[in-house]
């Protein structure tokens, strides 16, 4: 059994290799699945049997993006790196060294990203054909605090 899977042990098994799989599993469940490799139904297994689809709510860690992925069926945007079900749709945003760092057929529709240091942004991609936003910039016609002429004191109404 690898050390990123998950297995509760079917009641034929020895309490030896039982208790093996318990402690695997307890390992996978404290590391999130940490790993190059998504979690497959060969790495989730209850009572002998592999469970397909991965059951919704798992956490996967990559040890090759350094992002935190969900197994979500219900609202994942189709992962380009993972692929299945995995999301990291409402999970958070992640830190880029430079906008031209990012590798954008790597990112989900909705995805957030950061760059950090002299040109600090935060940008989204909105399409699959690759657009990226620029979400820190403010709206088309919006008013901005740099705009207003003074500040209103509310203490002294």
């Amino acid at each position: 059994m690898a050390s990123n899977t998950f297995a509760l042990p079917s009641s034929s098994k020895s309490i030896g290799l039982a208790r093996q799989d318990w402690n695997d599993s307890l390992q996978a469940v404290l590391q999130s699945f940490y790993g190059s490799t998504a979690p497959g139904p060969s790495n989730i297994e209850i009572e002998g049997v592999q469970q397909n689809p991965i059951p919704n709510g798992l956490i996967f860690r990559s040890a090759n993006t350094g992002v935190l992925y969900i197994v979500d069926s219900v609202n994942n945007k189709g992962n380009p790196v993972h692929g299945s079900s995995l999301t990291v749709n409402g999970i958070g945003s992640k830190i880029v060294s430079s906008l031209a760092s990012v590798d954008i057929t790597k990112l989900e529709v909705g995805e957030l990203f950061k760059t950090v240091g002299a040109n600090s942004r935060m940008y989204m991609k909105s399409s699959n054909a690759g657009a990226i936003v620029d979400i820190g910039l403010p709206a088309s016609n919006s008013v901005i605090a740099s705009m207003l002429s003074s500040t209103i004191d509310l203490g002294s109404l």
